[in-house]
């Protein structure tokens, strides 16, 4: 859900269950997953584009595709190692931003 419409999708099972496999993989079964950014609707996405010259216009969060996220307890350096390691999808990590962006797109990189 868009927190700032209200507007709903369903979120891309391979981003909820990757996320899960990440946690696995990483010793945290049960470590909680901390959201930033999820669901965004065309509109929303539009505005943040306005301030932020990082949100692409076509971005995967408008589709349920997306997420930028934290694990509890895994530092961003250990979590951006093991998405890349996966080498599926696009991972981002925005410099000392304590979370990181990964989507079930083509396979990418960028920081």
């Amino acid at each position: 859900r868009d927190h700032h419409t209200g507007e709903m999708v369903q979120i891309d099972l391979r981003l909820v269950e990757t996320l899960r496999y990440l946690r696995d993989m990483l010793g945290q079964p049960k470590a909680a997953i901390g959201v930033t950014s999820g669901y965004r609707s065309p509109k929303t996405n539009a505005w943040l584009a306005k301030f932020n010259e990082r949100v692409a216009q076509n971005s995967f969060h408008m589709r349920g595709m997306a997420v930028d996220f934290r694990l509890e307890g895994v530092k961003t350096a250990t979590l951006h190692r093991a998405l890349l390691s996966l080498k599926y999808g696009g991972v981002a990590r925005y410099g000392d931003a304590n979370f990181l962006h990964f989507d079930v797109g083509p396979m990418r990189r960028w920081s």
